[in-house]
Formats: structure tokens, C-alpha cells, sequence
């Protein structure tokens, strides 16, 4: 290699060095967001696409879960959502876990949730998953999707208006739908920070995209 080209190589490569520190990310601080998003997955489908390999206990034979709570997300408004802030909280603990596992069923789902998206709630674990509990609580799900025994087709449009209607207050701009194909996977619902019904961002979409969406039968 030319004197001249290898000289260049080093000149950038002393640049990037010295730059990296510079260019690393800060830290996001906790606290800081401005809504939430209420994510309920439905465990039937989860499970029909994988989540039932490796023991997960959401998807044992015993279980008969339909809509569980897979998170409460702290939110920009305009863009994007802070994640894993720093925090001196560590393991969730154990009676916390025995809280969640109604309704959030895997322990390794609670931690995560925590993990990645509670430490950025600025609340203390206890606070957080009792304010995720709540969100959840308040939540009605009509009685068809509640525990079905087969699986359900319904049109898309009957599926919100229904779930709207069930929750007064809720309203179309608030909450989005998600499917894997046609089979519906997961309903996201935006809150402000004291968990009244909201205008979720621009960057949450609505993801199923034919006119009909099926609920797998509750296992």
C-alpha cells in the first residue's frame, strides 16, 4: 500500500477514535415522554406462531389466555419512544412477578417489560406494573373475544367499532390493530400519562390489512 494512502487510512481511523466518545448516544433520562401505549396481545395467536417453543408459560397446555397484557410503553408524541433507561432497579421482585402473572403470564416477559420500557416510566417497579395492572383492568373486551372456543372471522371495521363502543371514550384515532396475515396478533391503545384515552402518534399504524381479521380459539 502507497506511504500516502496508508497515511490517510491512519488519519481517519485516529478521527474515528477520537470522535467515538463524542458521537456516543446519551442516555435517555428517565420520566421523559409524553404518552403511553397500552399493548394487548393475544395469546392464542403468539402462541400459534412460535412463542409456545421453549417452555414459555403463556402457552402451557393448562393455560386459556385470550388477550393478556404484553405492555404499558412510554411514548413521544411526535417520533419513536424512549427504551432502557438508566436505572438502579434490578430484578423485579418476587411479589411483583406473582402480581403481573394473571394477566402478563411469563416471567420473562415481566422482566422485560420492565427492562426495556418501565425503567423509562421515571416510577419506582411497584408503582409501574400497579399502573400497568390499572390500564389493563380498565380495559372491556366484548364478550365474543373474551374466550372464544373456535375461530372467529369478523370484519375489521365490525371488530373496532365493537371494541370501540365497549369502551366509552375510546376513539378510532386511539387505537390500532396488528395481524400476522389475516389472524389478529395484538390491539395497541394510546393513553395520556394518567391513562385517559389519547391520540396516538404519527408513526403508529394501523397493520392489518384485509377486510377481515381472524381470532385464533382460545387453547
Amino acid at each position: 500500500m502507497p506511504d500516502k494512502l496508508l497515511s490517510g487510512f491512519l488519519a481517519v481511523a485516529l478521527v474515528l477514535a477520537l470522535a467515538g466518545p463524542a458521537l456516543a448516544r446519551e442516555p435517555v433520562p428517565a420520566g421523559r415522554f409524553d404518552y403511553y401505549v397500552l399493548s394487548l396481545s393475544w395469546a392464542p395467536q403468539f402462541c400459534a406462531s412460535g412463542g409456545a417453543r421453549g417452555g414459555n408459560e403463556e402457552c402451557a397446555p393448562q393455560r386459556h389466555y385470550g388477550f393478556v397484557l404484553h405492555g404499558l410503553w412510554p411514548q413521544y408524541a411526535t417520533h419513536g419512544y424512549p427504551e432502557s433507561c438508566p436505572s438502579a432497579a434490578g430484578r423485579v421482585p418476587e411479589p411483583v412477578f406473582q402480581q403481573m402473572l394473571p394477566i402478563m403470564p411469563a416471567r420473562g416477559l415481566v422482566q422485560h417489560e420492565w427492562d426495556k420500557h418501565g425503567t423509562c416510566s421515571g416510577l419506582s417497579i411497584a408503582d409501574y406494573f400497579a399502573l400497568a395492572t390499572r390500564a389493563y383492568r380498565a380495559i372491556r373486551v366484548p364478550e365474543p373475544w373474551q374466550q372464544p372456543a373456535g375461530p372467529v372471522s369478523v370484519a375489521v371495521e365490525t371488530f373496532r367499532t365493537t371494541f370501540l363502543a365497549a369502551n366509552p371514550g375510546l376513539k378510532d384515532n386511539q387505537m390500532t390493530m396488528f395481524c400476522k396475515g389475516h389472524y389478529l396478533s395484538e390491539i395497541r391503545l394510546c393513553l395520556t400519562r394518567s391513562l385517559q384515552p389519547g391520540p396516538c402518534g404519527p408513526d403508529l399504524h394501523n397493520q392489518c390489512h384485509d377486510d377481515t381479521v381472524v381470532l385464533r380459539a382460545v387453547r
